[in-house]
């Protein structure tokens, strides 16, 4: 088994109310800034959803801005909040599951 981990100049979390809305503002934070999906942990049975993604800075704070566009688009209070961590620690990393095994290669069990 190899674990993969990349390293990221910041991460963005967007935490917003429902499944289907993440779902909407993930594929245009993908789509519209050079940001990779770390991420996501749903709460209260998909009625609360945190996503999380990583890049370079300029382009979390494209990806964020998006979020925030999009969010508030979307059912008044239903975007919670946005939030940029620049040079996010290892710690922060293992915290969010950043860290992922993949089979293959000599290491495969």
């Amino acid at each position: 088994m190899t674990v993969i981990r990349e390293e990221y100049e910041a991460i963005g979390l967007v935490e917003i109310k429902y499944f289907t809305h993440a779902s909407h503002l993930l594929d245009a934070m993908l789509k519209g800034a050079n940001v990779r999906f770390v991420s996501s942990e749903n709460a209260l049975g998909g009625r609360l959803v945190t996503l999380v993604v990583g890049g370079g800075i300029e382009q979390i704070q494209a990806a964020l801005a998006i979020a925030e566009e999009k969010g508030q688009a979307l059912e008044a209070g239903c975007l919670v909040n946005t939030v940029m961590i620049a040079q996010p620690s290892e710690d922060i990393m293992n915290y969010l599951g950043e860290y992922r095994s993949i089979k293959g290669g000599e290491d495969n069990e």
